[in-house]
């Protein structure tokens, strides 16, 4: 007898279902399975739909799959079934197999030994929270005028907008979570204050955006304020908070209803190099004041802009306007010397927020006469020429002498750089306090020209002797005055004349210098200028010898003369000075027979007078009767002063 073969129908199975699976925009389970994280905390429920074997079976056998996805088929579930086979199935995939990952999830039913697959679901497992679980950057504000909150800014836009930065594993439907704190650190149980969910254009673009409520800011009040944030996937997953961005508010109300400055100008009207140095209140330089405004506050500080160079802060007193504002030299000149009208303007920060003023504009010239100098604007200037005075007959550089006597003086100098009809060089001479004399640039006049300006004898002769005579001058475009260095001249045209005559101690009485005067004459020539009443300590006396080839000092010999020089000490002052005339090889040996020696001296007062002494002449021989010719190797005199020649 044949045993009867059984045929079994194959059953189209359908995948398994999920029901903790995440909905979609429609409703519908989501295509990667995400688990939201709640739905990790116990074994997932799995349903096998119902029809899923033979009805006319036996038994079938069902292994339920549960696998990284596109690994082979793991088996977490057996178990043989009986029919009817129309229920579903619940099975459950252990807590302990729910690991972060994406998987596989299917069932096969083994039907006579023929296995029957189903379809695959996918499922994800998500336990890692966005940006790899750590801190997200610090929010970025957006739109806000130095980055500081103010209630006019809240009043016009209701809201404050911040950037998060980008993270890493962004997805969309990933949520902001917001916080807004006033300390740093936030404190733990922070209370949150919106949320925002990401969009995948957003993600793409790198410009999530998240706002604060105006309601929310104010609550808090002014001061610092701490805007931070968490990452929360679509699965539930919550990472740390954000690194705390640091944002200052400030209710109160701003500084309004700001006045123009103000400048006090120069005489002139405008602003000069005399105002730059001294103010035109005499405060030093150039003053910008502020004025009171609306809601002044001790924490603004005031910054003055000239010409577009801002200065350094300053506080402001609410209860002690005007502020002055000092205005360096570097600021005037930043936008050049002129003339033109400066554009002044101030704003006053508190905090971060800047409230500017209307603007002034301010006339200014800054120009000089020749060229600028790095003092400025000092009114002297040392990069001028130096003057030079020469007397109309001595013709000496900066010396006046009693030849000058009567003549007006020359002052030369080259013209200063870039000279421009018009402009003036004005010069100062000794205790005068007005300008003496002046030469006035003409077209065609070039940097460096000699020019020459007379200072008239009437001014000369007020300070006729004056040892350091200052002699200085002034350039003058009209509007700025520069100042050279002084030139300091020996002036001395008013002579004392007839001062007594040197004397010559060791002459005889015959008035002649011989082999036998003691000193010899090789020792050198004794001169003696005697005490008198003009002649003072610390004056100065200058000896001049001549030597001549007859006995009447009138044939001078070339080469046989000098000047000594000494300042007067207090004992010569009233014991009389003595000079000694060596060496005798230059200054004696060339008088042999019948010769001579001349003196005079100059008597140099410290307050610049001259005295000019009488002339005196001394007879010189060297010869004896015996014809012979002393020297320092043949005395011909014994100690007694007599002869010994032959």
């Amino acid at each position: 007898m044949c045993s009867e073969k059984v045929f079994a129908r194959r059953v189209d199975l359908v995948e398994p279902k999920v029901d903790a699976i995440i909905k979609d925009e429609n409703g519908l389970p989501r295509a990667d399975g995400l688990l939201p994280i709640e739905a990790l905390q116990q074994p997932l429920r799995v349903v096998v739909p119902g029809n899923y074997a033979d009805p006319g079976l036996p038994s079938v056998t069902l292994d339920l799959g549960w696998q990284f996805q596109g690994a082979p088929f793991n088996s977490v579930h057996n178990e043989t079934l009986r029919p009817p086979y129309d229920d579903e199935l619940e099975l459950f995939i252990p807590i302990e197999l729910l690991n972060h990952g994406v998987y596989d999830l299917q069932y096969i039913i083994t039907q006579l030994g023929n296995p029957n697959p189903s379809p695959k679901l996918t499922v994800t497992v998500d336990t890692q929270p966005p940006n790899y679980g750590q801190p997200g950057q610090a929010l970025q504000i957006q739109g806000v005028p130095g980055g500081e909150i103010t209630e006019e800014y809240l009043a016009q836009y209701g809201e404050v907008v911040f950037k998060v930065p980008s993270y890493y594993v962004a997805r969309a439907q990933d949520k902001i979570i917001l916080y807004w704190s006033d300390s740093n650190p936030p404190p733990n149980d922070e209370p949150d204050v919106g949320c925002k969910t990401v969009t995948q254009d957003e993600i793409d673009n790198d410009s999530i955006l998240v706002s604060y409520d105006a309601a929310v800011i104010r609550a808090s009040g002014s001061g610092l304020r701490y805007p931070w944030y968490q990452l929360a996937d679509l699965a539930g997953n919550v990472g740390p908070g954000a690194v705390v961005a640091q944002t200052p508010v400030e209710l109160s109300p701003g500084p309004a209803n700001l006045p123009p400055p103000r400048v006090t100008l120069s005489v002139r009207g405008l602003i000069d190099r005399e105002h730059a140095r001294e103010g035109a209140n005499g405060e030093g330089g150039v003053v910008v004041e502020i004025d009171p405004y609306d809601n002044a506050s001790d924490r603004d500080q005031a910054i003055v802009s000239w010409q577009g160079q801002k200065l350094a802060e300053r506080p402001v007193d609410p209860v002690d306007f005007p502020l002055r504002v000092f205005v360096p030299w570097p600021a005037l000149v930043a936008a050049g010397l002129g003339p033109g009208d400066a554009q002044v303007q101030y704003e006053i920060r508190r905090n971060l927020q800047f409230t500017p003023s209307p603007e002034l504009a301010v006339p200014f010239d800054l120009r000089v006469a020749g060229q600028d100098h790095s003092a400025a604007p000092a009114l002297l200037n040392p990069l001028l020429a130096l003057v030079e005075v020469r007397g109309r007959k001595s013709d000496k550089p900066n010396v006046l002498e009693p030849i000058d006597y009567g003549e007006d003086a020359r002052v030369l100098l080259r013209l200063f750089d870039n000279p421009q009809p018009d402009e003036l060089v004005l010069v100062y001479w000794g205790n005068q306090p007005q300008p003496v004399a002046e030469y006035r640039v003409e077209a065609g006049d070039l940097s460096g020209k000699p020019i020459e300006i007379d200072v008239p004898w009437a001014i000369v002769e007020q300070q006729p002797n004056d040892r350091a005579l200052p002699v200085w001058y002034r350039t003058d475009n009209g509007v700025n005055q520069q100042l050279a260095n002084t030139t300091l001249v020996d002036v001395a045209v008013e002579v004392i004349r007839d001062l007594p005559a040197a004397t010559f101690p060791h002459a005889d009485r015959y008035g002649y210098l011989n082999c036998c005067s003691k000193p010899r004459l090789w020792e050198g020539v004794t001169v003696r200028v005697e005490p008198h009443a003009l002649i003072e300590a610390e004056d100065t006396l200058e000896l001049s010898w001549q030597g001549h080839d007859n006995l009447n000092g009138s044939s001078p010999i070339p080469g046989v003369a000098h000047t000594f020089s000494r300042k007067v000490s207090s004992d010569e002052a009233s014991q009389g000075t003595v000079f000694v005339v060596l060496p005798y090889e230059t200054l004696i040996e060339p008088m042999v027979d019948n010769a001579s020696a001349t003196v005079e001296y100059r008597l140099l007062k410290q307050d610049g007078r001259l005295g000019i002494s009488v002339r005196d002449v001394v007879k010189i021989t060297r010869k004896m009767p015996s014809s012979e010719v002393c020297s320092p190797t043949n005395d011909l005199c014994d100690e007694t002063g007599e002869s010994v020649a032959e």
